[in-house]
C-alpha cells in the first residue's frame, strides 16, 4: 500500500512532534533531578526531622537553654524560632517535655535567638 505525499507529511509531523514532547519531559525531569526534587536526600543531617524547610532535631536528655543552643550551635544549627501554630504543633507531636526555644527575654521584651520581636498574635 502507497502512502501520499500527505500522509508521509503528516506522519513525519507527528513523529517529530513526539520526539519534541520526549525530549521536553527530558529536560524537565533532569532539571527537577538536579534540584533534590526526584529521589531526593534529606537536607538534614541523621536523627534530625524536616518541618517545612527547616530541620529539627529532639533531644531526650534533659539540658537547660543554653547548653541546647550551644549543642545546636555547634551542628550550625539554632534553637527554633517559631513562626507559626503549626510549626509549634509539629513540634509537640515529637517531644515529651517542652522543648527549649530560641525565645529569650530582653529587659522586658521577649526577642527570638535570630533578633526578631516576639510577636504573640503570630
Amino acid at each position: 500500500m502507497d502512502r501520499t505525499p500527505k500522509e508521509d507529511t503528516t506522519t513525519r509531523l507527528l513523529l517529530g512532534a513526539i520526539a519534541v514532547l520526549l525530549f521536553a519531559i527530558l529536560v524537565v525531569m533532569s532539571i527537577l533531578a538536579s534540584k533534590g526534587c526526584i529521589k531526593c536526600e534529606t537536607p538534614c543531617p541523621e536523627d534530625w526531622l524536616l518541618y517545612g524547610r527547616k530541620c529539627y532535631y529532639f533531644s531526650e536528655e534533659p539540658r537547660d537553654w543554653n547548653t541546647g543552643r550551644q549543642y545546636c550551635h555547634t551542628h550550625e544549627a539554632a534553637l527554633a524560632v517559631i513562626q507559626s501554630q503549626k510549626e509549634l504543633e509539629f513540634m509537640f507531636k515529637f517531644t515529651r517535655r517542652e522543648p527549649w526555644i530560641g525565645l529569650r527575654r530582653v529587659g522586658d521584651d521577649f526577642h527570638w535567638v535570630n533578633g526578631d520581636p516576639f510577636d504573640p498574635d503570630t
